[in-house]
């Protein structure tokens, strides 16, 4: 193979395990023939072109080949594999794009309705997911196909990291209306639990913006004192598999690196520290 640049090299390798990875257990194929006839008709279509061989010139022969999954014969080709290939024969290839958008517009639509529109959302989702796999698998940047995908993952992905950043103060304000009305029964609540879990049972049962502002003011410490530890968890964590934010939550946290997560980390250290303070001033 003639001499290709880093770049180059990682995009091709990718080429090849992918259609590897696709070939893998076909009766019909064997992988090892098919590698070595597609990497030949790489090395002639590079015959030209002067080493090392750019990624833009091999990314306009591979788009040449196709994808990597045309050798598998369609038969053998799982059930939902199938049908998101036919989906995506429309024009330019954009119909299953298409498709998530109009999900998407109607289950916004029928919102009232609640459950149809959750589930067309859901179906809108699952779409938009199959396109950026499909995308993924064959190596091909998105391009325009974004805007009809984006909206739907922007809200569910949103939603999501929402829910995961605040996920322990759900718990404890649920929690602390539990433990009130526990202690309102059995009265064998410790007095340390029972008194910060009426402070947060006031949040929850602030009727106005002045009595929620002194809800949360009482009760600061305590809910700070939660959050710190969580997102020191989620900086650590993130630090560990700086990968996965940008895969789970694409395209919200794309680019997403140990920086990042650093970040994070240094914010939960400080929301701890400010917990600190607000407990000596609400003791």
């Amino acid at each position: 193979m003639k001499e290709l640049d880093p770049d180059a090299s990682r995009r091709l390798e990718h080429y090849l395990g992918q259609m590897r990875a696709a070939l893998r257990g076909s009766p019909s194929v064997d992988p090892e023939d098919v590698e070595t006839d597609v990497t030949a008709h790489i090395q002639s279509e590079l015959a030209t072109v002067p080493a090392p061989v750019t990624l833009s010139a091999l990314d306009a022969v591979l788009e040449r080949l196709g994808s990597p999954l045309r050798w598998v014969p369609e038969e053998e080709l799982s059930a939902w594999r199938r049908v998101l290939t036919h989906l995506r024969a429309g024009p330019e290839d954009w119909r299953l794009a298409y498709l998530s958008l109009g999900a998407f517009l109607c289950g916004l639509f029928l919102v009232p309705s609640g459950p149809a529109a959750a589930g067309l959302l859901l179906v809108s989702y699952l779409m938009a997911r199959a396109v950026l796999t499909l995308f993924d698998e064959q190596g091909d940047a998105l391009g325009a196909q974004k805007w009809f995908v984006y909206p739907v993952l922007v809200l569910v992905h949103g939603l999501a990291l929402v829910t995961l950043l605040g996920l322990p103060l759900l718990v404890v304000l649920n929690a602390s209306a539990a433990i009130v009305e526990v202690e309102a029964i059995l009265t064998r609540v410790p007095e340390l639990l029972a008194k910060h879990a009426l402070l947060l049972a006031r949040v929850g049962a602030a009727s106005d913006l002045d009595g929620l502002a002194l809800a949360l003011g009482r009760s600061a410490h305590v809910l700070l004192g939660v959050l710190g530890p969580w997102l020191v968890l989620l900086g650590l964590a993130g630090r560990a598999w700086p990968d996965v934010p940008g895969r789970l939550l694409r395209p919200l946290l794309v680019g997403f690196q140990r920086k990042h997560a650093t970040l994070v980390l240094v914010t939960g250290v400080l929301t701890c520290l400010l917990a600190l303070v607000f407990y000596g001033v609400n003791a």
